[in-house]
C-alpha cells in the first residue's frame, strides 16, 4: 500500500526516536485506507507513505491512539480494540478513584 501523506505529520517522543516517529494528527481520507485491513497482520503487506518532499515512511502498526476523555469516553472501553487484534492489545478501563469517581461508569458494551 502507497499513501500520499500531507507536509502535517508532527514527530513524536522526539528524546527517543531522535525525531523518527511521527503522528498525522489531522487524519487521512483516501480510497487506498479503505483497502487496508483494521489490523495489521505479521505478513500483511506493508504500508508506505510519500511526503510532499518525496522521502518515504513505512507505517508501523502498534500505535493506535483512542481519545478517552471525561468530555468523550470509549463506550466500550477500549474492548473493540482488544477483540479486532484478537487479544494483543488490552483493554484501557481505569479503575475508579477519587479522581474520577464522578465521571467513571461501567461499560454496557465492554
Amino acid at each position: 500500500y502507497i499513501l500520499d501523506l500531507p507536509d502535517s505529520l508532527t514527530p513524536i517522543d522526539e528524546n527517543f526516536t531522535n525525531g523518527d516517529e511521527f503522528i498525522l494528527p489531522s487524519g487521512l481520507s483516501s480510497d487506498t485506507c479503505d483497502q487496508i485491513p483494521k489490523v495489521a497482520e505479521y505478513y500483511d503487506e506493508p504500508i508506505f507513505g510519500k511526503l510532499p518532499d518525496g522521502s518515504w515512511l513505512q507505517f508501523d502498526p502498534r500505535l493506535s491512539i483512542q481519545s478517552n476523555t471525561l468530555e468523550t469516553p470509549l463506550p466500550d472501553g477500549g474492548k473493540g480494540t482488544e477483540f479486532d487484534s484478537r487479544g494483543l492489545t488490552q483493554c484501557s478501563n481505569t479503575p475508579r478513584t477519587f479522581l474520577n469517581e464522578d465521571t467513571c461508569f461501567l461499560s454496557d458494551e465492554a
